[in-house]
Parts: C-alpha cells; structure tokens; sequence
C-alpha cells in the first residue's frame, strides 16, 4: 500500500496507535482541472443513457436469445458498451478510486477493506488496455456468454510479463494481509482450457453465480502469486479475483 508519513503516535487501550498525515491514498489517478474532470464526466454521463436507451428500445431483442452474435443490434449495443467502458476510464481516473461517501460504500460482496480496494482500483485504472479488457470480459459475463477466451485471456497470452505487472501493488498488499494463500470462493462453470478463471473473496458474492449458473460453490486456497487482477467497481458492489488457470503461467 502507499507509504504515509507517521505525524505521532498515541496510546488507546494500552495499544500504540499511529496518526499519518492527510490520507492521500483515495486521490485521482491522474490530476487534471475541474473543468476537464466536468467535461470527462459529463462525457460518461451521456454515453451511459445513450446505452440505456438502447438497452429499453431493443431489451426484448436481446434478451430473446434468437440475435446472432454478429446482428446489427448485438454489435451496437457491444459498440455502446465499448464507449462506455472508454468514457467510464477517462472519468474514473480523475475522480476517488473508491466512493468518499461511505454509506454508499456496499458491503458482504468482498472481503476486501476500503483500503485494499483503493490499492485494487488504482492498479486497474492505471493501465487502460487491462483496465478496458477486465471490464469487456465482465460485460460478457454478466450476459451469460460462454466461457471461452475474454479479452483479459486474450491480453494475457499476447503480452504476460506486462499484464502480470499491473496488479504488483494488490498483491502486495493482499500478501501481507492473508500471508501467500487466500481463501476463494468459485461457481462451477464449464470453463475451457483458458488463461484464467474467476474467482470471489466471499461465498455470499459466489453463490450469486452458483445460482445463476445452477452449479456449486467451491472452495479454493490460492497462492496470491497467482491472483493476476482484482476487479471491484467503484462502490464495490460487484467484485471478482482473475486467477491464472495454468502454474508456471507468471
């Protein structure tokens, strides 16, 4: 995590407590003016309702299972996804990584603190071309598409050493928190020969997907060596660990 400095430190209940300085670790990513964090925003709120939109005029379309994966109305609306996912990076990286209002903040899904999930965030919105493939493979997910390669699987297998260095920090401080192995949660799934397979910190936010999918929950000690990224959202509501599927993969 990053390094505060210690102002003083004071004694509560016989315990040495630490006081940092100001706490500048939910922060943006990258510093800009209030104008062009407006404008990026804005941006973002537009795309978002144009997707919307679509989504309204052609939901019986797409949910009836009959369109091609290559119809016009799939491919725009995977078109409208893109440019959200786009948008969504350029404003996330000049806003907090995680929400400032904690009663926004949503618990149960992850196992992961506020703290862990600023580290987790700032890692993922420091590389756009991970950042841009985690958040496609989700979107994929979320609309019950198989599971062959995402494009997390796709970035991985065309360059490993640089998608693995994305997320060192998370490690880090996952590491020092569970020590090498973490305890995850998996929905069975009928998973190919693929780089990676999801995972989740808590059984609750699993089952979610057991019951979906009408599999079990399994559970799995991982080395933390072998978590490629951390995907939560912004207020955490939704989460999952990327884990390489195949040892010596790193």
């Amino acid at each position: 995590m990053a390094e505060r400095e210690i102002k003083k430190w004071i004694t509560v209940n016989g315990k040495h407590i630490p006081i940092y300085d100001e706490d500048t670790s939910n922060v943006a990513v990258e510093k800009v003016s209030d104008e062009e964090k407006e404008a990026r925003k804005t941006v973002l709120k537009n795309v978002k309702q144009a997707r919307k939109d679509f989504l309204i005029q052609h939901q019986a379309e797409l949910e009836s299972g009959e369109l091609d994966i290559d119809s016009p109305i799939v491919e725009e609306y995977k078109r409208l996804g893109e440019k959200a996912i786009d948008a969504e990076y350029e404003a996330h990286r000049v806003m907090p990584p995680i929400m400032t209002d904690e009663t926004k903040w949503k618990q149960g899904i992850s196992a992961l603190t506020r703290e862990e999930a600023i580290v987790a965030r700032k890692d993922m919105l420091a590389d756009k071309d991970m950042y841009r493939a985690i958040q496609m493979a989700s979107m994929g997910t979320s609309y019950g598409s198989s599971t062959m390669n995402t494009e997390v699987d796709d970035l991985y297998e065309s360059n490993p050493d640089r998608c693995y260095s994305v997320f060192a920090k998370t490690r880090d401080a996952l590491r020092e928190k569970y020590g090498d192995t973490i305890t995850l949660y998996r929905a069975g799934t009928g998973a190919t020969a693929k780089a990676t397979v999801n995972m989740a910190s808590t059984e609750a936010n699993a089952n979610q997907y057991a019951n979906w999918y009408g599999t079990k929950v399994s559970e799995h000690e991982v080395s933390v060596d072998d978590i490629l990224a951390v995907n939560i959202s912004r207020n955490g509501g939704y989460e999952e660990f990327i884990i390489l599927n195949k040892k010596g993969r790193r």
